[in-house]
């Protein structure tokens, strides 16, 4: 898909997803690259193969009535998945829960979160020895704002909420692709150091563990 079209598609899929959301009352931050382009107020200036979305998992079930009658196909894979933890720890695969466009290759991929007054986790499914397991990444909830902005900012019209530039920044600056360098040099100006340094040492304060739900 050439550029312009990409730009437009994706422009399209944000507006359409979001505006679903909000009409059903889910908690969600656009996250990735594209969620760092909408906190940085910049125009997205490349092509984007998929668009990620934190919710809270307990909306979920919510999810199929976003996708009804439209051209994706809507899949809750976490108890049915054969997703496996990498040598770093995290799963390695495809979203559990996932809306697939029907006639490319795009897909908009939702990852999952709990929170409290006290602290949020990160949820993943993973199979291990044929079981499905739950890999839980719990923070305390001060390390939450410091990676996404709960100020709503107005895109195309529609009120949305998403991951803060400085995390996606700083997750790319270990990167080496194409894309990541790209992103790097259109966020690198408008990075606030302050919370840049607030997400330093984040794994010292993360506590994991991993939880048989079959």
């Amino acid at each position: 898909m050439e550029k312009d079209l990409n730009l437009k598609f994706i422009n399209d899929a944000i507006i359409f997803t979001c505006q679903k959301l909000n009409e059903l009352k889910i908690n969600y931050y656009i996250v990735g690259a594209i969620g760092a382009y909408i906190d940085a107020n910049i125009p997205l200036e490349r092509i984007h193969e998929d668009l990620d979305i934190l919710i809270e998992e307990k909306s979920v079930n919510k999810l199929s009535k976003v996708f009804e009658n439209t051209d994706y196909i809507f899949y809750d894979n976490r108890l049915k998945n054969n997703k496996v933890l990498n040598h770093y720890g995290y799963p390695d695969g495809e979203h559990e829960v996932i809306a697939n466009y029907k006639y490319n290759n795009f897909h908009i991929g939702f990852f999952l979160f709990r929170k409290n007054r006290q602290d949020y986790t990160i949820i993943d499914y993973f199979k291990e020895n044929n079981e499905i397991k739950k890999l839980e990444r719990t923070l305390p909830i001060k390390y939450f704002y410091f990676q996404y902005n709960n100020e709503p900012k107005n895109y195309c019209g529609i009120n949305l909420k998403s991951v803060r530039k400085e995390l996606i920044y700083k997750n790319k600056k270990i990167m080496n692709r194409k894309k990541d360098l790209f992103d790097i040099q259109k966020l690198e100006n408008h990075i606030n150091e302050d919370i840049l340094n607030n997400l330093s040492g984040l794994s010292k304060h993360r506590k994991i563990k991993t939880i048989s739900v079959n």
